[in-house]
């Protein structure tokens, strides 16, 4: 099966090309700056892998910012069972994570960040699971996307081509495509989901070294998509 050679190769490479970043969570429970709500790649170790870069460069810029990494498997290696499961729990836990977080928050922003499994689970939280071998789930109400003002997504196997949302100069659908996105598209102005050519996971074409780089190429545009749509969000009592 074309998935699991593919698994193989690219997640030892992503572990071994990324130090683990330990999950930082500020003092305030309550966010001035934005609430981060991160979601890692397969076999990554519990915290925010490789997207820990993105995190830690954002609260030095955003004060009075936090994060949390979603608490789930990752896990799927060589077994499409597991790693369907393994999206399942995330898809439950950043949806959690989501809602308890703006429940007792109605007035910070957050940002949803994602690389590969997490990407995916990032999309079907917000839009629903619908890509084929993947049982469907319901997307998250819409009363919770007055809160969401970053959607940051690398290397998403459930890409579609062509999205309104589209960054880097990767074309065609991913692995596990999406077949609707119709409960997400109020979200595009407030989203980025990145996919380079030769990415095999979000253009089902190339190998795994471009899905590997999106840190290493694009780290300060990734960086500042989330700092500027921040800024420019109301927050507090305007939000």
């Amino acid at each position: 099966m074309f998935f699991q050679p593919l698994l193989l190769s690219f997640f030892f490479l992503h572990v071994l090309a990324y130090p683990v970043e330990l999950q930082t969570v500020l003092d305030n429970p309550c966010a001035t700056g934005v609430h981060m709500i991160v979601a890692r790649a397969t076999i990554e170790q519990p915290g925010y892998g490789a997207l820990g870069q993105v995190v830690k460069n954002v609260l030095g810029q955003v004060n009075g910012s936090t994060s949390e990494a979603v608490d789930y498997p990752a896990d799927g290696l060589l077994n499409l069972t597991k790693y369907q499961q393994s999206e399942t729990i995330g898809i439950q836990n950043m949806a959690k994570a989501l809602t308890a977080y703006t429940q007792a928050c109605p007035q910070s922003r957050v940002a949803l960040l994602g690389y590969s499994q997490g990407a995916q689970v990032t999309g079907d939280v917000l839009c629903g699971r619908t890509s084929d071998n993947f049982a469907p789930t319901n997307p998250l109400p819409a009363t919770y996307h007055r809160n969401v003002r970053a959607i940051l997504q690398l290397g998403d196997p459930s890409n579609v081509a062509d999205l309104p949302w589209h960054q880097g100069n990767g074309n065609g659908s991913g692995i596990f495509s999406r077949k609707d996105l119709t409960p997400c598209n109020d979200l595009a102005n407030v989203w980025q989901s990145w996919c380079d050519d030769k990415d095999s996971f979000c253009t089902s074409k190339g190998g795994y070294p471009a899905h590997l780089a999106y840190i290493k190429k694009h780290l300060p545009q990734l960086v500042n998509f989330i700092v500027a749509s921040v800024q420019a969000a109301p927050g507090g009592d305007e939000l």
